[in-house]
C-alpha cells in the first residue's frame, strides 16, 4: 500500500476513534495522556487535540469551517453629504430626521439583518467640496447610496457625479436646471419637487379665489430663487391670465438689502409679492416689511416661511396674513403622523421641523429600495426605486415616481399668524404631489442605462 493511503487510513480512524464516544478502554488511554476525564477536558488535554486536529487538518483529510454565520455581518453604508455649517437652522433638524429613521430601522434588526451606518460629511456649501466628499465616500468609504444636499447647485453637481459614476443617489430636491418633462438620469432621484413647492400657493390663491395681477418677486440670485420665481409666475398666469410681472428684484444669498428692495417694490405700485428668501435673508425682509408696513394692501405670498424653522425664528415677529408654504406640525391629526411627533419628542425633546420631516422620509425611501432590491448593486437599488416603490410615511402613503424620479411628497400652504405669542399657519391646506405633478408619461427620461440591463 502507498505511504500516502497508509497515512490516510490511520489519521481517519484516528480521527473516527476520537469524535465518537470512546469506549472504557479508550477512557483510560486519553486520561493517561491529558490527565482529565473523557467528559471535561482540562487545558492542556484541550491544547494537544488541537495540535491533533491541526495535524489532520494539514493531511487535507477535513475543510474547517468558516463561520460565516456567526461571524458580524458588515453594515450597509450610507453616504450623508449636506450644508451643516452653512445652513444649521436647516441641516440640523434634517439630521435629527433621518437619525431617528436609522435608529429604528437598526433597533428593528436593520436591512436583512445587516445594521445601517450613516457616514455624513460637511459639503460646506460650495458644488466643489461636495463632489470632493462625494468622492471619497464612494472610493474610500465603499457607501452603497449618496444622500442629503441643500442648496440647488450642489443637487445639481451630485447629480451629475450620480450619473459618472453610476452612484444611486436620493435627495432633498430633484434637478432645478431641467424642465420637468425631461428626466434628470437614472440614478439620481428626489424627495420632492421645487415644482410641487412653487406652484402650491398659486393653486392656493386660485382655490381661495384671491385675485391679484400686478405682481413683483424677490428671489435667491441661483439656481432655487431662478426656477422658483419661474415656476411660480408661469402657473399663476394659468390660472390667472390677466397677471403682469415685474423684472424679479435678485439678491446674492444671504446679503439681501431688505430696505432697498422694498423700497423699490413700493415705488412700483405692486399689489402682489413673490418672495423665496430664506434664514437671515427672509428675517431681515419680514423685520423691515413690518416697520414700513408694506404689506398692507398687498398678497404677500412667501415661499417656506411657513416651515417651523423659520416660524420659530421669527417668533412673534411673523407677519400676519402672509400667504406662506409651510409644515403645521402641530395641527396635524392622523394617527401616524402624531406618533411619529411623539417619537421625535421623546427622542429630541422639541417638535419637529419641516426639515426633520424631510431626513425621515428620505432615508425611509432608502431603507426601503434596500430592503426591497435582491442585492445592494447601484442598478439593483435604481430598479428598486423605479419599481412601484412605496413608503408609509408620517404623512401618509408616498411613491417614487419611476418616470421621473420624484416622490409624491407635497406641501402645505396657509396664512400666517400669532396666536397667544406663538407662531402658526392657519386656514390651511395640503397640495399632494401627484396633483402638482405633470403626468409621468410627459417625461422623457434622457437615458435608458438600467433599462437596458434589465
Amino acid at each position: 500500500m502507498p505511504s500516502g493511503i497508509r497515512r490516510k487510513t490511520f489519521s481517519l480512524k484516528l480521527l473516527a476513534n476520537l469524535t465518537n464516544k470512546p469506549n472504557r478502554s479508550m477512557k483510560k488511554k486519553i486520561i493517561g495522556r491529558w490527565g482529565c476525564s473523557a467528559n471535561i477536558f482540562c487545558v492542556e488535554g484541550i491544547t494537544n487535540m488541537k495540535k491533533l486536529l491541526g495535524f489532520v487538518f494539514g493531511l487535507g483529510l477535513l475543510a474547517a469551517p468558516t463561520f460565516a454565520a456567526d461571524a458580524p455581518k458588515e453594515p450597509i453604508k450610507i453616504g450623508e453629504i449636506n450644508s451643516y455649517k452653512a445652513v444649521p437652522l436647516y441641516t440640523e433638524n434634517y439630521r435629527r430626521g433621518w437619525t431617528l429613521a436609522v435608529e429604528e430601522i437598526n433597533a428593528a434588526g436593520g436591512i436583512h439583518g445587516r445594521k445601517v451606518k450613516v457616514i455624513d460629511r460637511d459639503d460646506l456649501g460650495t458644488p466643489g467640496e461636495a463632489l470632493r466628499v462625494a468622492q471619497e465616500l464612494t472610493l474610500n468609504e465603499k457607501v452603497d447610496i449618496l444622500t442629503g444636499c441643500m442648496f440647488g447647485n450642489i443637487c445639481i453637481a451630485l447629480g451629475d457625479y450620480a450619473k459618472q459614476n453610476k452612484m444611486p443617489l436620493i435627495r432633498l430636491f430633484g434637478d432645478f436646471e431641467l424642465p420637468e418633462t425631461q428626466r434628470e438620469n437614472d440614478y439620481a432621484f428626489g424627495l420632492y419637487s421645487l415644482f410641487v413647492t412653487a406652484r402650491a400657493p398659486a393653486a392656493y390663491l386660485a382655490d381661495k379665489h384671491i385675485d391679484v395681477t400686478r405682481w413683483a418677486s424677490i428671489a435667491p440670485n441661483y439656481a432655487y430663487g431662478h426656477q422658483a420665481a419661474q415656476i411660480f409666475s408661469t402657473y399663476l398666469a394659468k390660472q390667472n391670465p390677466k397677471v403682469q410681472w415685474l423684472p424679479t428684484y435678485w439678491f446674492p444669498v444671504g446679503k439681501l438689502d431688505a430696505a432697498a428692495t422694498i423700497g423699490a417694490i413700493q415705488r412700483k405700485r405692486v399689489d402682489g409679492v413673490f418672495n423665496c428668501s430664506f434664514a437671515s435673508d427672509v428675517s431681515q425682509l419680514v423685520r423691515v416689511s413690518t416697520r414700513r408696513g408694506f404689506a398692507k394692501g398687498k398678497t404677500i405670498v412667501s415661499l417656506e416661511t411657513g416651515m417651523p424653522e423659520s416660524m420659530n425664528t421669527l417668533g412673534t415677529e411673523v407677519p400676519e396674513g402672509w400667504i406662506m408654504t409651510g409644515y403645521p406640525s402641530e395641527q396635524i391629526k392622523t394617527a401616524e403622523h402624531k406618533a411619529f411627533v411623539d417619537r421625535y419628542k421623546k427622542r429630541w425633546g422639541k417638535t419637529p421641523g419641516w426639515m426633520s420631516l424631510n431626513g425621515y422620509n428620505v432615508y425611509k425611501f432608502i431603507f426601503a429600495a434596500m430592503e426591497k432590491a435582491p442585492s445592494l448593486k447601484p442598478q439593483d437599488i435604481v430598479r428598486a426605486m423605479e419599481d412601484g416603490l412605496t413608503i408609509q410615511s408620517p404623512i401618509g402613503k408616498l411613491e417614487m415616481r419611476a418616470a421621473d424620479h420624484i416622490s409624491t411628497q407635497g406641501i402645505w400652504v396657509g396664512v400666517s399668524h400669532v396666536e397667544k405669542g406663538h407662531p402658526m399657519l392657519k386656514d390651511w391646506e395640503y397640495y399632494p404631489g401627484d396633483r402638482l405633478l405633470i403626468d409621468g408619461s410627459k417625461v422623457n427620461p434622457l437615458q435608458k442605462t438600467t433599462e437596458k440591463k434589465r
